[in-house]
């Protein structure tokens, strides 16, 4: 009896490569959805922001149109500038609106007595975001040794 040889092809080599080729997809594809979802988040987190900043900047310019058309009947019922700037509250009106926990947007305005009624009452001289960290509490209990290289 003549025995057949069976020549087969070693499967082992190509299951472990298409093993491994599976685990490296997975993978890129679970670091893909985390990163999706990371900057989701941070997106979500901007366009709140963004959003609370146009909401006290709205409120800013309602209080600079408040302000000018106090500052338009005081000019009208002034004299001379020593009244016009007591009926105005001052020289500067100034005014905080909340933006988070830790930030406001603050506004100055310098009063100007004006030479004629057409003219400007008033220059924004402070628009800007301000930030009071006093309430936060850093963590320092992280021991960092200083550098011993002395630099020039």
């Amino acid at each position: 009896m003549k025995h057949k040889m069976k020549y087969s092809m070693p499967v082992g080599t190509s299951s472990i490569l298409l093993i491994f080729m599976t685990l490296c997809l997975i993978c890129f594809a679970t670091l893909s959805l985390a990163n999706a979802n990371a900057d989701y988040r941070l997106s979500k987190k901007l366009a709140d922001h963004t959003s609370a900043y146009y909401q006290a900047a709205n409120r800013a310019e309602a209080f600079v149109a408040s302000s000018d058309a106090k500052l338009h009947q005081a000019y009208l019922q002034s004299k001379d500038s020593t009244s016009y700037y007591d009926l105005a509250g001052g020289r500067t009106l100034s005014c905080d609106f909340r933006i988070s926990d830790v930030q406001s947007l603050h506004v100055v305005l310098d009063v100007i007595y004006p030479s004629q009624a057409d003219t400007a009452l008033y220059h924004i001289s402070n628009w800007q975001i301000v930030t009071d960290d006093s309430g936060l509490n850093y963590d320092n209990s992280l021991n960092v040794p200083k550098s011993s290289v002395i630099t020039k």
